[in-house]
């Protein structure tokens, strides 16, 4: 499973989430693509105010905060479609 990770180099809640997911990373396997917001106008236009955000696809997970349980009830749900 791959996430996004919409970021900003500057960005202290950035550092802080990216942090917990590349710990959480190593207990659930997934595969985070790391995206610099400022470098695709459509995101930032989109996104620009929600940075850090975490995405799969389209979906959003959670927006300016780790949210372990969030992340763990997506992991889960989509493991259970794709085992059906």
């Amino acid at each position: 499973m791959t996430f996004t990770f919409l970021t900003r180099p500057y960005c202290g809640l950035c550092r802080q989430m990216l942090s917990e997911l590349e710990a959480f990373q190593a207990a659930e396997y997934f595969t985070l693509k790391i995206v610099e917001i400022d470098d695709f106008p459509e995101l930032e236009a989109k996104y620009n105010e929600f940075v850090p955000v975490l995405l799969h696809g389209e979906e959003e997970i959670f927006h300016w905060y780790f949210d372990q349980e969030k992340l763990l009830n997506f992991i889960q749900k989509h493991q259970n479609v794709q085992a059906a």
